[in-house]
C-alpha cells in the first residue's frame, strides 16, 4: 500500500512533467510518454494511474521535441543537508541552436526498484555547449540509491 507522501509524490511528477510540456507534441515524445508510464506505474498502482496518465498526455502533446537522453548524464547521488537526495545532471548540447531540456530521473534503490521520480526543466543550454542542474528527490530517500536518465527532452 501506497503512503500518502509516495502518492503526493508521484502526483507532483504528474504536474510537473505537464506543466513545461504542455502546448508542445512529437513522435520522440511519444516514446518518452510509455517511459513515464513505465516509470509511474513502478511507483504503485493508484498513484501510477494518474501520474502515467498526465505524463503521457504532456509528453504526447510536445511540438518540435527530440528525444535526447543520450545528451543526459547523471551524477552519483549525495545525500543533501535536507535528507534529500539529490544528482548532478550534465545536459551536452550537439546542436548549432540554445535549446531548453526537460529531463526525467528515476532514483532507485540498489535492487533496482523505484523510489522516485523527478522532472527538471534546464533552460537556455548553449549550442555546441553544456548545461548543468542538479535533481532533487521529493521525499527522504534511504539506503543507497543511483539516478538514471529515463527520458530528456530538446526544444
Amino acid at each position: 500500500m501506497m503512503t500518502k507522501r509516495q502518492i503526493a509524490g508521484a502526483a507532483l511528477v504528474a504536474l510537473l512533467v505537464a506543466g513545461p510540456l504542455a502546448g508542445c507534441g512529437s513522435g520522440a515524445a511519444s516514446d518518452l510518454a510509455s517511459q513515464a508510464t513505465s516509470a509511474a506505474a513502478a511507483l504503485g498502482s493508484r498513484a501510477a494511474s494518474a501520474a502515467a496518465s498526465a505524463a503521457s498526455s504532456a509528453l504526447a502533446s510536445v511540438k518540435a521535441g527530440v528525444d535526447a537522453t543520450a545528451d543526459v548524464k547523471a551524477g552519483t547521488p549525495a545525500t543533501a543537508s535536507d535528507g534529500r537526495t539529490t544528482a548532478e545532471l550534465t545536459i551536452d548540447n550537439p546542436t548549432s541552436d540554445q535549446h531548453t531540456y526537460t529531463v526525467s530521473i528515476s532514483f532507485k534503490a540498489q535492487d533496482g526498484s523505484l523510489l522516485d521520480v523527478v522532472v527538471v526543466n534546464v533552460p537556455n543550454v548553449p549550442a555546441h555547449g553544456s548545461g548543468h542542474a542538479t535533481a532533487r528527490s521529493t521525499h527522504d530517500l534511504t539506503g543507497a540509491t543511483s539516478a538514471e536518465v529515463t527520458a530528456a527532452l530538446r526544444h
